[in-house]
């Protein structure tokens, strides 16, 4: 037996429909906790996702017109390893999320570049994982 919230989002894909609203929520969320984890390995990758949460949550707001929610979460104690590890499974969902946000139809174009940032995110993530 499914859920109503269950059963919505199986009609929305199988009428083509996609949730960009949760889509991007999910995103700004991963890209929050990700520049929290990223400012205790890696500068550069920590500036850029920054500036990545910033536009984010622009198009959130432009696309729904509403400020976008703000969840902070508390600094975990990791080990580098662990932190690392875990930067590159965000990177993967992050990389899916925007790969589907791409048929946006009005912003689809911002998460094909996107994307193709945050295949580099995680080619970068992938050699400092090889290093330790």
């Amino acid at each position: 037996m499914m859920d109503r919230e269950t059963e919505a989002r199986v009609w929305q894909r199988v009428r083509g429909q996609a949730d960009w609203k949760g889509d991007l929520n999910r995103l700004i969320r991963l890209c929050r906790t990700q520049t929290g984890d990223l400012r205790a390995l890696d500068r550069e990758l920590w500036h850029r996702e920054k500036q990545t949460l910033q536009l984010l949550t622009g198009l959130y707001e432009l696309c729904t017109g509403s400020a976008a929610p703000q969840e902070t979460t508390a600094a975990e104690l990791l080990s580098p390893a662990r932190r690392l590890h875990r930067c590159q499974s965000r990177c993967e969902e992050m990389l899916a999320l925007c790969i589907r946000l791409e048929t946006h139809p009005r912003y689809g174009a911002v998460f094909t570049d996107l994307a193709r940032q945050r295949r580099v995110c995680c080619a970068k993530l992938a050699l400092l994982m090889q290093r330790e």
